[in-house]
């Protein structure tokens, strides 16, 4: 069986992981780390601390980038 999970960084501050949360990074084979846009890229960089402040090894990391929405248009549900 195949699970997955999104759990949410909050404000970044490891100390205020969940439990829950810690538990799911803990267990997981796989953790997705996205990448914004440039001007979130600061994003990234937090995202990364907080999972090696849990102890996630590199190998278990796989980075990608977010695709980039439109800014325009009404057809979202298309």
């Amino acid at each position: 069986m195949l699970e997955l999970f999104l759990i949410g960084i909050g404000t970044g501050n490891p100390d205020h992981i969940t439990r829950q949360a810690e538990k799911a990074i803990g267990q997981a084979d796989l953790v997705l780390l996205p990448h914004k846009e440039d001007s979130k890229a600061e994003l990234a960089q937090v995202r990364l601390t907080l999972l090696q402040s849990l102890g996630v090894q590199e190998q278990r990391i796989a980075h990608f980038d977010m695709p980039v929405r439109r800014q325009q248009g009404d057809d979202y549900d298309q």
